[in-house]
């Protein structure tokens, strides 16, 4: 399943913050150039996305906030196509979690 919000850890950059989690799995990141300090208390989590693109198959997870430029997008890449569990996900592979946590968009990563 995609990052808890707690489980993210922000580095400043020169423009904006760079975000890394070692949880679940290891290996996610995002970035935000617009982001300001304490983002993440500020951002819910909207959505998860099982996609393939020409580096091979990845999940998007998306977090949003009341302001304009309160916006993450974590992502991890994976060998193999991860595959969808539960019925918050849609047939194209799309899930809105019912809570607002994370773990209403589960996947299974071979």
């Amino acid at each position: 399943m995609c990052p808890a919000l707690t489980a993210i850890v922000e580095q400043k950059e020169n423009m904006g913050f760079s975000y890394i989690s070692i949880a679940p799995g290891g290996g996610w990141n995002g970035e935000n150039p617009y982001a300001t300090t304490g983002l993440l208390k500020r951002l819910k989590f909207v959505s998860a996305a099982i996609r393939t693109g020409q580096a091979g198959s990845f999940v998007a997870c998306d977090y949003e906030g009341p302001e304009q430029f309160d916006f993450l997008r974590m992502s991890r890449r994976f060998i193999s196509l991860p595959k969808p569990v539960g019925p918050n996900w849609d047939s194209n592979a799309f899930c809105k979690p019912a809570s607002g946590l994370v773990t209403d968009c589960k996947f299974d990563s071979l």
